[in-house]
């Protein structure tokens, strides 16, 4: 359909600075960022250098600047616990 998908991956010991990864998106075009497991420093480099383009943030908890999408953790153990009870399985254990 004519899309494409950039990724940009920081770690902790990354040489680029979040600042500079959004920059390198917005000076590419982007259309929207979608940022999954946000450092704070991540955020702000957003709220600071990504103004006019929609962001969507995945974490656990809401954040008042951007759609945020979160997981349901507990949730989503339970219905694991309950299909592996379902088929039989009795002793469960999660790491």
């Amino acid at each position: 359909a004519g899309y494409t998908v950039t990724s940009v991956a920081l770690r902790g010991d990354s040489e680029i600075p979040p600042s500079e990864a959004v920059a390198r998106l917005t000076a590419q075009g982007v259309d929207a960022i979608c940022v999954i497991a946000p450092r704070s420093s991540s955020l702000a480099s957003l709220r600071e250098g990504g103004r006019g383009i929609p962001v969507l943030i995945v974490k656990a908890d809401d954040d008042p600047h951007f759609l945020t999408l979160s997981v349901d953790q507990a949730q989503g153990a339970e219905l694991a616990v309950d299909h592996l009870v379902a088929l039989g399985h009795r002793d469960i254990v999660h790491i």
